[in-house]
């Protein structure tokens, strides 16, 4: 957009809304599709006059100094460069190439016999080969016209609005003198309007134009609630602002899917990498644990091999079947390869044993041991004297 700001004297109507009420719209923000422009006006009221003619049909005007603000679209090129460092999004852009859009409207119109109608884009079918290709040479050449329109009218719509300026305490007889007399219309002018007007704290939406968007800068404060709103105060609809609410949807209107286009990319993959800043916090604990339990695997590795059996929850009978002695009990033990307790052989289990000092041929070099063995392997423990 390319907006020019002008200001001027000017007269706008008022309405008599209440026997003793008028307003005026004093903010009025209009999108003209066809011109393809918008339109920005401001009003301040200073005086009104009172216009009654022989019929006593009364017309209240409102003389005001206006502040207009006319934006042309322009067409530009937009150089984007979307990037995700550390998988954030990160979107950079420049823009070039700047043409009048009127101008590429006009020239895609005069495709179409001079206007871009329903119609006159029609295409009667069945057709003849040759007005099929000139008709879709026709539409493909405007399309980006139309896309560019679509973008602008989305906008230009929403800015649309009216604000309006009320004066509650109007009576004719306070006017002055008359004035001027034309056609039998007399005309009277009235008190300063701005002792008399008044506002809503919270109008209809209807009467608070743009309230609540990016054009409205206080609309995040809660004090703003509970003041009159005036469009003319409250809204900053600058050509900079214009420009970045259009540049947002413009790429925003990427994510449509509507256009496709195949684009270079560099793809770079990150990978998390830990360091730390004392290491011997983390090597001096795991490495003690580490060495505690290799200590207590050595030890467990080396019960293993001189029970012979596993070493399973069995309670009382797994202190008798892991005691090593070259004994009955343990030839069965080692014959079954036991591994689980609940399933010991019969033979183990009507075997009496008892826990004293191992004797007999069988047990050569283990004289004065004690441990579990048969009746007959063992005999009772005797006191030291």
């Amino acid at each position: 957009m390319r907006c020019n700001s002008s200001q001027y004297s000017n007269s706008i109507p008022l309405e008599e809304t209440d026997p003793r009420a008028l307003s005026g719209d004093v903010f009025v923000s209009k999108w003209l599709p066809d011109l393809l422009s918008l339109s920005v006006q401001q009003h301040n009221i200073s005086d009104y006059s009172i216009s009654r003619n022989d019929q006593n049909i009364t017309v209240y005007e409102a003389h005001v100094e206006t502040t207009e603000q006319a934006c042309i679209p322009k067409s530009v090129l937009y150089d984007v460069n979307v990037t995700f460092p550390r998988g954030v999004q990160k979107l950079e852009y420049h823009m070039s190439d700047e043409t009048d859009v009127r101008k590429k409207w006009h020239d895609a119109s005069e495709s179409f016999s001079g206007q871009l109608t329903s119609s006159a884009l029609s295409l009667t079918i069945p057709a003849n080969p040759q007005a099929a290709r000139d008709w879709n040479t026709k539409v493909l050449d405007a399309l980006p016209v139309f896309n560019q329109w679509a973008i602008l009218d989305a906008l230009g719509s929403l800015l649309e609005g009216v604000g309006k300026e009320i004066s509650t305490n109007h009576d004719y007889s306070r006017c002055g003198p008359l004035t001027a007399r034309d056609n039998k219309t007399t005309t009277k002018r009235c008190d300063d309007w701005t002792t008399l007007m008044s506002c809503h704290a919270d109008p209809p939406s209807s009467e608070a134009p743009l309230r609540g968007t990016v054009f409205q800068p206080t609309r995040f404060d809660p004090a703003s609630l509970k003041t009159c709103y005036d469009a003319r105060e409250e809204l900053n609809i600058t050509e900079a602002l214009l420009n970045d609410v259009l540049t947002n949807i413009t790429l925003s209107a990427i994510s449509l899917g509507t256009w496709h286009e195949v684009l270079p990319i560099i793809i770079t993959r990150y990978q998390s990498t830990y360091s730390f800043a004392n290491p011997l916090n983390l090597i001096l604990p795991y490495s003690i644990c580490f060495l505690v339990a290799s200590i207590f695997a050595g030890i467990a590795i080396y019960s293993l091999l001189r029970n012979g059996t596993p070493a399973a929850d069995g309670g009382f009978l797994q202190i008798m079947t892991t005691t090593r002695g070259n004994t009955e009990m343990e030839r069965v033990v080692l014959r079954h390869d036991l591994t689980k307790m609940e399933k010991l052989p019969m033979e183990l289990r009507r075997l009496k044993v008892r826990y004293g000092e191992l004797v007999g041929s069988d047990v050569p070099g283990f004289e004065g041991r004690a441990g579990f063995g048969t009746a007959q392997e063992t005999i009772s423990l005797r006191k030291r004297k």
